[in-house]
């Protein structure tokens, strides 16, 4: 697979890619609660406490202690760095740096999506 958006490597899109299903999981328990509370139902059906019960037993069992360690070990260790291309440039012109960091997507940017799961 070829890289896409400018990335370096079908790798880096790889890591945005998990990054973005990751994310979505992170979302997931906040969804739940809105359940559990009656805010959100599909086609005007609540979903039952007992389903709302396996879907928080299946998330509690995916966000292990262990698993999450080691997603913030990822993110900061290979996500978040900043190379020394990033860093030149923010050497040279900080404002720009920022305001190019700043304007970058989830699905541009390794650190951008780090961000975002961290």
């Amino acid at each position: 697979m070829a890289p896409r958006n400018g990335l370096k490597s079908s790798c880096d899109f790889f890591l945005i890619e998990c990054c973005a299903f990751l994310r979505g999981g992170l979302s997931y328990p906040n969804s739940m609660d809105q359940l559990r509370m009656g805010r959100l139902d599909r086609d005007s059906h609540i979903v039952y406490q007992t389903t709302i019960s396996q879907h928080s037993n299946i998330m509690a069992e995916f966000w292990s202690y262990e698993r999450t360690t080691r997603l913030c070990e990822l993110c900061l260790q290979r996500l978040l760095p900043l190379t020394t291309n990033d860093v030149q440039s923010w050497v040279d012109d900080p404002e720009a740096f920022f305001l190019t960091q700043d304007s970058l997507q989830p699905s541009e940017s390794l650190r951008v999506s780090g961000e975002q799961v961290l």
